[in-house]
């Protein structure tokens, strides 16, 4: 389904970028619209039919709103959610029935009949949201994680099939947003996905174009609009999950989610930062004190080839001392079967070692 996308372009923006995108004259909405990156069923946005087209109103009074020049047209407001011209209160399509049409419905479902002959349309988005839940194995929470599927690039709007009617009694523009089963690629964020239609091409054509086109069947229809996503034009990303909430609108929700990469420790992250350590270099976690003799050493050489050789020199002096830094710690641990008593560790004796030198 969809349920939640954004447009990043306000309504001058849009009309302009669409002009160079279909190669005709497009003319912003009489509602202004600022850009959102959430925008949320019941919200008013821009919406997209052909010249030629007319809403329900236009058919009873005779009038056209569409500009008399057939290369031009004026996007229309529209709320998210059909409510069918039929309909006497749109209190009966308050909530989210109606804000996707599945597409294998859409001759048999009464709603949509008489839209689907001659109110045909698309929405202009720069990219929707969707939500998967990962399974229980990796995620025990089972928390829904959103992601963002657009267009790589960004200054391309991207166009998905809608159905549009007009309520007269309410004095409403309506729509929903076509949805099919997802390809392949797709299925692992969700089993269902919008439609979506390029500029130019066969779809595009019967679907946005051909006015003449009225009587379709429930094939011609699965056939023309079948949901597919190509990766050389579309990406799609984790997202934060404050996109959930509809009234947080910044530009931030539509960026990746940026996750620190498991294998670099804190301490390492630090050392690298200070220029203290090489990239791959292993760093142990010190406390201040051997923080301290780490340094000194560190300038001295190579911090690695000496603990090494003092270690293997203390090892043979004590059998009791530990083999290295890490046997060390697994020695040590309660639970052993062998209790140890724990003698200085290898930089204790090392920082011991030099301030005896220091005295001398």
């Amino acid at each position: 389904m969809c349920g939640r996308y954004a447009l990043t372009f306000d309504a001058g923006d849009l009309a302009q970028h669409m002009s160079h995108q279909l190669n005709r004259i497009v003319r912003p909405p009489e509602t202004d619209f600022n850009k959102s990156y959430n925008v949320a069923p019941t919200n008013e946005v821009p919406v997209y039919f052909a010249p030629g087209a007319h809403s329900q109103r236009e058919e009873n009074t005779n009038e056209t709103r569409q500009s008399a020049h057939e290369n031009e047209c004026t996007l229309t407001a529209m709320r998210w959610g059909l409510i069918p011209h039929w309909a006497k209160d749109k209190e009966q399509f308050k909530g989210y029935a109606t804000i996707n049409a599945r597409l294998e419905g859409l001759k048999t479902n009464k709603l949509y009949g008489q839209s689907l002959k001659a109110k045909r349309c698309v929405v202009p988005v720069s990219g929707y949201y969707e939500w998967t839940k990962p399974s229980r194995k990796f995620n025990k929470a089972k928390l829904k994680i959103p992601y963002y599927v657009t267009r790589k690039n960004s200054n391309e709007v991207m166009y998905l099939a809608g159905i549009y009617d007009y309520n007269d009694k309410e004095k409403i523009h309506s729509f929903s947003i076509i949805t099919g089963h997802a390809p392949s690629s797709l299925e692992w964020l969700h089993l269902r996905m919008p439609c979506v239609l390029e500029p130019g091409s066969k779809a595009w054509n019967l679907w946005i174009e051909d006015q003449d086109k009225r009587e379709w069947t429930q094939e011609e229809l699965t056939e023309l609009l079948k949901p597919w996503y190509d990766e050389k034009h579309y990406t799609c990303y984790e997202v934060s999950k404050d996109v959930g909430k509809v009234t947080n609108k910044e530009s931030y929700l539509i960026e990746p989610v940026s996750k620190p990469k498991p294998s670099i420790k804190k301490e390492e992250e630090k050392f690298k930062q200070e220029g203290k350590v090489e990239e791959g270099e292993e760093v142990p976690k010190l406390t201040k004190g051997e923080k301290d003799v780490y340094d000194m050493l560190k300038r001295e050489g190579d911090i690695k080839e000496n603990i090494k050789e003092e270690s293997e020199s203390l090892k043979q002096q004590s059998p009791t001392l530990p083999r290295s830094l890490s046997a060390s710690s697994e020695e040590n641990k309660i639970g052993s079967d062998t209790p140890r008593k724990r003698g200085p560790n290898v930089l204790e004796m090392l920082h011991m070692g030099k301030r005896k030198k220091f005295k001398t």
